[in-house]
Formats: structure tokens, C-alpha cells, sequence
């Protein structure tokens, strides 16, 4: 499955690409582990076409990361309709539609639905809680 994850952190650093590096590595797919297998993990992740970037976040690292401050807003700059399916919050943990039932396999179905439902609330929730971080867009695969 690809989807857009979004990866939110406080803005410390101007390294951008390399927090967003940093934020993801824990959650990389490990073959030899069963528990990696069966969990939410990446196998890739790459900048994509993105629309989000936020002129603040620009004037704020100064364009010193000229790839992921094209792909970075601060949370309360995401246009109101914004979504993602996955998110990496500032402490490392990973939140995604899959957790709420969401299943690519039963496409179209009402549990899908349902699933999707909590996870919109839950993603509002994540935007109110971190809406001073930045959040940076990728498109990754699992």
C-alpha cells in the first residue's frame, strides 16, 4: 500500500531531511522480523509531488533544506480539508488509517467507511494537538 504520511516535529533544527530521516528510521520494515512484518512499517519512502509547502516554514529554515521545505507546512498552515493516512507525532509514534480497520483489501465496504470515519477524527485530533510543529509530506509504501 502507498500513502501520503505525514511527519511532524517540533522546528529545533533546520535540517529538515535529516529529521525527517531520523523520525522514520525506527519504523522501517525489518524482513527478518515477524513483528515488523505485521506491523505498520515502510519499505520506502520518497518527496513526492507535493502542495503543502508553507512560505513561514521557508522564511523559518531559510531554505537550507531545498528538498523537504518544498514538503513542509507548520501543522495550523495545512489547508482545512488536509489529510494523510499516516502520521509520525513529535514522540516517535506512528499513526495510521490502518489502525482504525481500514483495509485495502475490502475496498469498497462500510467498515471501511467506519474506518475512516475514526480515522479522520483521530487526524483532526493529532492537528489541534501539534498544530505549532511542522509537519513534513512523503509518500511511502508498506
Amino acid at each position: 500500500m502507498k500513502g501520503t504520511l505525514l511527519v511532524v516535529f517540533q522546528l529545533d533544527s533546520q535540517h529538515l531531511d535529516s529529521v525527517v530521516e531520523s523520525a522514520l528510521k525506527p519504523h522501517r520494515l525489518d524482513d527478518s522480523s515477524i513483528d515488523s512484518i505485521h506491523g505498520r512499517n515502510w519499505d520506502y519512502w520518497v518527496y513526492h509531488d507535493s502542495n503543502i509547502a508553507d512560505p513561514e516554514v521557508a522564511r523559518v529554515v531559510q531554505k537550507q533544506n531545498a528538498t523537504a521545505y518544498t514538503h513542509a507546512s507548520f501543522v495550523r498552515n495545512l489547508p482545512d480539508d488536509y489529510t494523510a493516512s499516516a502520521v509520525v507525532d513529535p514522540n516517535g509514534v506512528w499513526h495510521n488509517i490502518q489502525d482504525f480497520g481500514w483495509k485495502l483489501t475490502n475496498e469498497p465496504s462500510s467498515e471501511n467507511d467506519a474506518a475512516s470515519k475514526l480515522w479522520a477524527d483521530h487526524f483532526a485530533e493529532l492537528r489541534q494537538m501539534y498544530a505549532d510543529c511542522v509537519a513534513v509530506e512523503v509518500l511511502y509504501h508498506c
